[in-house]
C-alpha cells in the first residue's frame, strides 16, 4: 500500500525535515570562510609518577578555513589562496585534523543511520536528540598516528532545535578501530550557532573539542574556535598560450560580520 506523510511517526517526519534543512545549510557553507584557532594540549605518561599527569599546553595555531567541493581547505590567516587540504602542513608535531568545520557533518547527513532518543534540555533550550552511526566502510575517518594509519567508523549523537530545525550540538567517538592501529579512543564535540554575516543568517560551527588517546597512554587534546567569518568568492580569468591553472578561491573582506562573538580574545599592540 501507499504510506502518506501523515502516517509516519512524528520523530521520523522531524528527522526528514531536519536532514533536508541541514543539507540546504551545508550547501551554503562554501560561501563563507572563517578563522580557525586551535589551542593544542598534550599529555605523555610518566611511569615514575603515581598520579595522572595533567594536560600541558603545546601551542596555538591559527588557520583560515573554507569548505568546498566536499573538502576543507586551509591557508595562513589573511591568505587569499586557501589550497592546502591537509592542515598537518602547518605544524611540526602534535595532533591536528580536519572535519570539525563541515566535513564530518556532511558525512553524517549523507550516509549515517539515525535513532530517535527523545527530547532533552540543552543549555536551557529544548532539543531533540538523535543517535547516529557512520560505518567505516561508508564514511570512514582516517587517523594517522605514530605506529599506524587506519580508517575508523564513528558513532555519536546530535541535538536539534525542533522549531528552527537547526543543529545545536554534535558529539562523536570512533568505533571499528583496526587491530593494527595503536589507538585507544578518539572523540569530537562541536557547538553550532547561527551567525549574521552581512544580510544573511548562517549556521556555522562555533567551537569544537577533539581528543585522541593512543594505546601507549599519550593523549592529545585540541580546542577549536571558529571566528571572524566572512563572505567568500572566487575569481576567474581567461588566458591564451599558457598552461591552464584553475583559479583558487579567494576571500573578500568587504562582508565582515555585523557583530563579534562573545568571549572573543583579541590581541592588540599599542603604536
Amino acid at each position: 500500500g501507499v504510506t502518506s506523510s501523515q502516517d509516519l511517526p512524528p520523530e521520523v517526519l522531524l528527522l526528514a525535515h531536519m536532514k533536508s534543512h541541514m543539507r540546504e545549510e551545508l550547501a551554503r557553507i562554501p560561501n563563507y570562510t572563517c578563522l580557525e584557532t586551535i589551542a593544542r594540549f598534550r599529555k605523555e605518561p610518566d611511569p615514575r609518577s603515581k598520579t595522572p599527569e595533567p594536560l600541558t599546553p603545546l601551542d596555538a595555531i591559527r588557520l583560515e578555513i573554507v569548505y568546498t567541493d566536499r573538502k576543507e581547505w586551509f591557508g595562513s590567516p589573511g591568505s587569499r589562496n586557501l589550497n592546502v587540504a591537509d592542515p598537518v602542513a602547518f605544524i611540526g608535531s602534535g595532533m591536528i585534523g580536519n572535519g570539525a568545520f563541515a566535513l564530518t557533518l556532511h558525512n553524517i547527513f549523507e550516509v549515517a543511520s539515525f535513532t530517535h532518543r527523545g527530547e532533552e534540555d540543552l543549555d536551557g533550550r529544548k532539543a531533540v536528540k538523535y543517535d547516529f552511526r557512520l560505518p567505516r566502510m561508508l564514511g570512514g575517518l582516517e587517523i594517522s598516528i605514530p605506529g599506524g594509519v587506519g580508517t575508523v567508523g564513528q558513532e555519536g549523537s546530535i541535538w536539534v532545535d525542533p522549531q528552527s530545525l537547526d543543529l545545536l550540538h554534535m558529539e562523536a567517538h570512533v568505533v571499528e578501530i583496526p587491530p593494527f592501529l595503536p589507538l585507544a579512543e578518539s572523540s569530537m564535540r562541536v557547538n553550532y550557532a547561527r551567525m549574521r554575516i552581512g544580510a544573511a543568517g548562517v549556521l556555522l560551527a562555533q567551537q569544537a573539542d577533539e581528543r585522541l588517546l593512543e594505546t601507549g597512554g599519550i593523549e592529545n587534546y585540541n580546542r577549536l574556535e571558529f571566528t571572524h567569518c566572512h563572505a567568500f568568492s572566487t575569481e576567474t580569468s581567461l588566458s591564451f598560450n599558457v598552461d591552464p591553472t584553475p583559479a583558487e578561491p579567494r576571500a573578500i573582506a568587504n562582508a565582515a560580520p555585523d557583530g563579534l562573538p562573545a568571549l572573543l580574545l583579541v590581541t592588540v599592540q599599542l603604536a
